[in-house]
């Protein structure tokens, strides 16, 4: 849990953060914390909040422990 929230972390690039995203969103829920450890290719979503090319240790305990923010979805 984060924030309170059920945690669900995804482990990957950006089609990893967006299969697990649109996943969640798909079978409703939408209360839910989701954390990203960049392990893939381009990682552009995680350049967007500001992670670097760091260990994989130190990206997990920044989701388990760092700052969160909220994010608005929306379906085109």
């Amino acid at each position: 849990r984060r924030n309170g929230w059920p945690l669900v972390v995804a482990i990957g690039g950006d089609g990893t953060v967006h299969g697990v995203a649109n996943g969640l969103l798909a079978d409703g829920h939408t209360d839910v914390a989701l954390g990203h450890v960049p392990a893939g290719n381009g990682n552009d979503y995680a350049k967007i909040l500001g992670f670097g090319r760091r260990p994989l240790t130190t990206n997990l305990r920044a989701v388990l422990t760092g700052p969160t923010c909220r994010f608005d979805v929306g379906r085109v």
